[in-house]
């Protein structure tokens, strides 16, 4: 595992128990070492096979460093051939191993385990759900 972190020019992260590396901690406040690891935009596509058909579902978070974020979904199913996007609108804070996440208009607050996988903070793992930085 060593070899493999430095051939990839990281530094490996302490091992937790078990021997799986321990992910990078993201914190609990905004600021450099803190929120500031989500910060960006975050995709993720899925493509699920139907009896008739094949569905690819295109999902794509964005954190502000100001505590702002979206949601953004969009669907394509392939024989209707019309994508159908939907945005979601909220805001979010960090909570040790969570966002918490507030969408306009809601009245309660949603939260989801973050992570990041392996080595990479391009790689976030949110709620078990592994999304690629693209910005």
């Amino acid at each position: 595992m060593l070899l493999i972190a430095l051939a990839c020019g990281r530094e490996p992260t302490a091992p937790v128990s078990g021997g799986t590396p321990a992910p990078p901690t993201i914190g609990t406040t905004g600021g450099s070492g803190g929120a500031s690891a989500l910060v960006g935009s975050w995709q993720r596509t899925s493509i699920l096979q139907l009896a008739d058909d094949v569905q690819r579902t295109t999902t794509t978070w964005r954190f502000d460093a100001g505590g702002a974020c979206g949601e953004t979904v969009e669907t394509l199913d392939l024989v209707e051939d019309i994508p159908r996007t939907e945005t979601h609108a909220c805001s979010y804070r960090v909570d040790a191993t969570e966002v918490v996440i507030t969408f306009a208009g809601a009245t309660a607050d949603v939260r989801f385990t973050i992570q990041f996988d392996g080595f990479s903070p391009q790689r976030l793992v949110l709620d078990g759900l592994l999304f690629d930085r693209i910005a």
